[in-house]
């Protein structure tokens, strides 16, 4: 089986960074556990979100051949290709900062800096 996870960084052409990688045979298996494979087994580098593992938290959500799935939930297929759902909230490889409080960081921020 052959995954393509596109991870943060860029080449030299500006392109985000693509790797692929070739996986054992994971009948069954969920995207989490394919890049949970990669990072104990192939690059420890890797960038992955793993929490409940039940479809609840929506933590793991990734892009999976551009559509947006809960990648604990969703069945790794050969050829498919996995990125963060969006760049402006990439915080490494797959994982986004989906916390609310991240824009509410940024506002307090812009509005202490009025007021100063």
């Amino acid at each position: 089986m052959r995954i393509t996870v596109i991870r943060d960084g860029r080449d030299a052409r500006g392109q985000s960074r693509a790797d692929t990688f070739d996986l054992p045979p994971m009948d069954g298996a969920s995207i989490s556990n394919a890049l949970q494979y990669i990072n104990r087994h192939l690059d420890g580098t890797l960038g992955y979100y793993l929490t409940c593992r039940r479809g609840i938290c929506v933590c793991c959500v990734v892009k999976a051949n551009g559509k947006i799935e809960t990648a604990c939930m969703v069945p790794v297929e050969d050829g498919m290709v996995i990125e963060p759902i969006r760049e402006d909230l990439l915080v490494k490889d797959t994982v986004v900062d989906l916390s609310m409080a991240r824009e509410a960081r940024f506002e307090i921020g812009d509005d202490t800096a009025e007021e100063a």
